[in-house]
């Protein structure tokens, strides 16, 4: 395959006045500067999957200086988010939990990782310090979600980015939309799957597709389309997990299912696109094919959080079925009592195993 790499460079490669520091870099200057500090709303729900030593590959070159941001100075709304409050989930009871939307989910879990993960660098602050990209360029991320990743870097992101955020959920968008309002970034949001992108040929320099691509029914597909609408030199930043990452929760989560076999489970099959699979499968679109890996333990200490992770994966509305079902209750009440003394002998180890891929 030609590598879209050469080939950029032979076109002259990027232009010297569109190499900026690296994302760092630029970060840490944002943060010296006193006029320009913008200070992201702490969200103890967010910062997830950190790390004790997270192993990385020697990345250098050039990113990004400023555009996607909005002017912290400026009071002005951005062009093309409007406000949305965002559902502040609160779950009263782990008996009575599991019937909630998508996004109260996703809180739940991530709420596990940022109680009881070390108190290391952000998942997505390490991933974008790696980022190489022109400082004005065209950016997607596909399977955006609640617009997380964004809220971690706002103050790094490079005011020469147009972002295009996607996602196939409206609930998703809608929480994006509140979230861009509340950083002072703006980005198109746009609704679709990454198997079938409504973009030409060669329309980004930069995508992200973050723990989203072992979802779809054809990785492969996504792949591909992620290939077509990036240019010559363009880069994508998968992240992903290894096979094996928070094993012990979903273990718990099928012993909860043998004593409810009716409770409807989505089992993704991870190996679609793990950071021991993916690799395989970018190398069949791309020439190079980088890997970045964290390894790390979250030591819980608390029943509670790590019941409401193990619903979180249940999609059934388990409240009905324990409220007509009395066999189903007593069942339930059974397994949550396991749980407990499983946590009354001491602390439980969930292991992680995280990180992402860089391709070009």
């Amino acid at each position: 395959m030609e590598s879209f790499r050469r080939e950029r460079e032979r076109a002259g490669g990027w232009p010297e006045n569109e190499i900026a520091h690296t994302v760092g870099d630029q970060l840490a200057l944002f943060e010296r500067s006193s006029a320009d500090a913008y200070h992201l709303e702490a969200d103890a729900m967010f910062h997830v999957n950190w790390t004790d030593a997270p192993i990385l590959t020697p990345v250098t070159g050039a990113t990004p200086g400023p555009r996607g941001r909005r002017d912290p100075r400026s009071h002005a709304p951005p062009r093309r988010v409007r406000l949305i409050d965002a559902h502040d989930a609160r779950i009263a009871s782990a008996v009575m939990s599991v019937q909630y939307a998508t996004p109260d989910r996703l809180k739940d879990r991530l709420a596990l990782h940022e109680r009881f993960a070390p108190e290391q660098e952000p998942f997505h602050s390490w991933l974008f310090r790696q980022v190489q990209a022109p400082a004005r360029a065209d950016v997607l991320e596909v399977g955006c979600g609640s617009g997380h990743m964004w809220t971690v870097v706002a103050p790094a992101v490079p005011r020469g980015w147009r972002l295009t955020l996607s996602d196939p959920s409206e609930g998703m968008l809608a929480e994006t939309r509140a979230n861009l309002r509340r950083v002072g970034l703006e980005a198109d949001l746009r609704r679709h799957t990454a198997a079938d992108m409504p973009y030409a040929d060669a329309s980004f320099d930069v995508a992200f597709a973050n723990h989203m691509l072992y979802l779809v029914p054809d990785a492969r597909t996504a792949v591909a389309e992620l290939r077509r609408v990036l240019r010559p030199g363009g880069r994508l930043y998968a992240a992903t997990n290894g096979t094996s990452h928070v094993k012990e929760l979903h273990d718990e989560r099928e012993r909860l299912v043998e004593l409810l076999p009716q409770l409807d489970v989505e089992r993704v099959d991870l190996r679609r696109f793990a950071l021991d699979t993916g690799k395989t499968l970018l190398e069949a679109y791309f020439d190079e094919v980088r890997v970045f890996e964290r390894r790390d333990v979250l030591l819980v200490t608390e029943v509670e959080p790590f019941v409401r992770y193990v619903l979180s994966l249940v999609n059934s509305p388990l409240d009905e079925l324990l409220a007509r079902d009395p066999d189903a209750a007593a069942r339930f009440r059974a397994w949550r009592e396991s749980v407990e003394d499983r946590f009354a002998r001491g602390p439980v180890r969930v292991q992680r195993y995280s990180g992402f891929f860089e391709a070009f």
